[in-house]
This record gives structure tokens, sequence and C-alpha cells, in this order.
């Protein structure tokens, strides 16, 4: 039952299509594989990127956001600077507290003409809830005679 030594040389030339599957799969299984985990890093490298991208550019917008209120604040302070005299001059008139006595009518109109022109000029800064009550109190300081 051995196979003549002419049988066995035919029998190593010839390749059946088995004998090129097997090789076909050794070769392609690694190839393969190196393949999809390119891929895989490319997409994972991708997506890190993108998220590194998203957190700088919430971070700029953060500290635009930051900026914006603490010029906000310099500007509203600055205005306050300007309004707290004129307002506590007229408080104090209304009211019979402090230097009311050094103050005339006419002095107060003067100070709320110029209040109101800060106020009203730089009505944007303010949010509405204070706007209205600064409106309250000048319309309760400044009544009609009817009253």
């Amino acid at each position: 039952m051995t196979n003549s030594p002419k049988e066995e040389a035919i029998d190593r030339k010839v390749w059946n299509s088995l004998e090129f599957c097997k090789l076909a799969a050794t070769v392609l299984t690694p190839l393969t594989v190196f393949t999809l985990g390119c891929v895989i890093w490319s997409g994972q490298r991708d997506i890190v990127q993108r998220w590194e991208h998203a957190q700088v550019e919430h971070r700029k917008a953060a500290e635009a956001e930051a900026r914006e209120r603490e010029r906000l604040r310099d500007i509203r302070f600055s205005i306050h600077q300007a309004v707290a005299p004129l307002l506590n001059d007229i408080f104090s008139y209304h009211f019979y507290v402090g230097s009311w006595k050094e103050l005339t009518p006419a002095d107060i109109i003067v100070k709320k003409r110029q209040l109101d022109r800060l106020m009203y000029s730089n009505m944007a800064l303010f949010t509405p809830s204070f706007f209205k009550l600064y409106h309250a109190f000048m319309a309760q300081s400044f009544r009609g005679a009817g009253n």
C-alpha cells in the first residue's frame, strides 16, 4: 500500500484546491486582523481628536463668556460709582436723613435729571428687574401733587 516513488513525486507537485485554501487562510488571517486593527485605531483616533477639539472650543467659549461677564461687571461698577452719590442725595432729601438740609428742591431735580440720563442711556446693561426697581423708586420719590 505504499506508493511508488513516482506517485509520491506527482502528489508533491500537484496542488489541489484544499492546499491552496489552507495557504490563503494562513496568509490572509494576519493581514485581515492587521487591517481591521488599523481601521479601528483610526476611527478611535478621529473620535478622540474630535472630542479634544470640542473640549478646546468649549473652554474658549467659557473663557470668552467669563471675560464678557467681567467686562460687564466693570462697566456696571463704573456706572454705579456715578449713580450712587446721586441716588444717595435723592434718598437723603426725601427721607430727611444725612445731609438733606444742604440740598434744595432745584438741586434734587438736577440730580434726578443727571441720574435719569445715566440710567436710561445704560438701560441695556441692567436687568429688567433692576430697572423696574429703579423706576419704582423714582416714581415714589417724585410723585405729583395729586398723588
